[in-house]
């Protein structure tokens, strides 16, 4: 097995109708008779392979299926650990060793809802935490330091009247330090570096479309066997050789490994039988 990094894919290549490769943006190419595409539905379909090679109508349906972030991302280095002022301690305990969520109440779920659809930044957000450097010290350079990571949440990827995330981020950072530090009132003196990661620098870094994390919204609708759509809920896909194994794919979102063995157990029955996809 090879493993290459920094190597992105610019386009996925088809012989006779059939995928058999990938071009990278080096210009090389890799060739094999099936290709598992862990990208978003838009950027797989549409983007490395292109409509024109798509059935008109999954074409079209693909390009109605509704990507949108409404996440943006913060890492936090820190020098201490976080001393939460409804739990206070010297010593990791419980509170530091699961998912913290920080919602005030319903109002406030639906205020942030309701501002980021306006295309503002929920502020305060709603913030889901973790500090995993609580159970593996090894994330960490040195004894006591720990790392923290925000998913915060309602963050539109369209700002309202023509405001863009390069711009606005650095306001939005501090609003939301800001908030944390009423909870977490040791946080401007542990707080050593932080990294911000907006919907667009999420969509730029890992080529997610819209900076949608869950690579399409986890809606009725788009979920099941609907999920990119029906000529594609099974894994295979109308490219034959070509396979989704990301979140766009059933069971959606959430970092739990299910499309990628759902997809591998898919293209194993379809080696075995001596046929690829549709």
């Amino acid at each position: 097995v090879e493993i290459k990094t920094e190597a992105p894919v610019e386009k996925i290549l088809l012989r006779d109708g059939n995928a058999n490769g990938v071009r990278l943006s080096d210009g090389s190419s890799l060739h094999a008779r099936i290709i598992a595409a862990n990208t978003d539905p838009k950027r797989t379909f549409l983007s490395l392979l292109g409509k024109e090679f798509l059935p008109e109508k999954f074409a079209r349906d693909i390009s109605a299926f509704r990507q949108e972030s409404a996440s943006l991302r913060m890492n936090l280095a820190l020098s201490g650990l976080p001393q939460f002022r409804c739990m206070p301690g010297n010593s990791i305990g419980p509170q530091h060793q699961s998912t913290i969520v920080f919602i005030q109440s319903k109002a406030h779920l639906e205020e942030a809802y309701l501002s980021s659809r306006a295309g503002i930044p929920a502020d305060p957000p709603i913030i889901e935490a973790i500090i995993p450097s609580t159970l593996d010290d090894t994330l960490t350079d040195a004894p006591g330091t720990h790392v923290m990571s925000l998913l915060c949440k309602y963050m539109p990827y369209d700002l309202k009247d023509g405001k863009h995330w390069d711009t606005e981020k650095a306001t939005v950072v501090t609003n939301i330090l800001e908030y944390l530090t009423r909870f977490i009132p040791n946080l401007p003196d542990i707080l050593v570096a932080h990294q911000c990661l907006s919907p667009l620098d999420i969509e730029r870094m890992f080529g997610m479309t819209r900076g949608d994390i869950c690579h399409g919204r986890l809606e009725p609708d788009q979920l099941f066997s609907a999920r990119p759509h029906p000529d594609a809920a099974q894994y295979a896909t109308p490219v034959k050789g070509l396979y989704l194994c990301g979140s766009g794919a059933h069971p959606g979102g959430g970092v739990t490994g299910a499309p990628g063995r759902n997809a591998a157990q898919r293209i194993l029955r379809d080696v075995k039988q001596k046929r690829l996809a549709r």
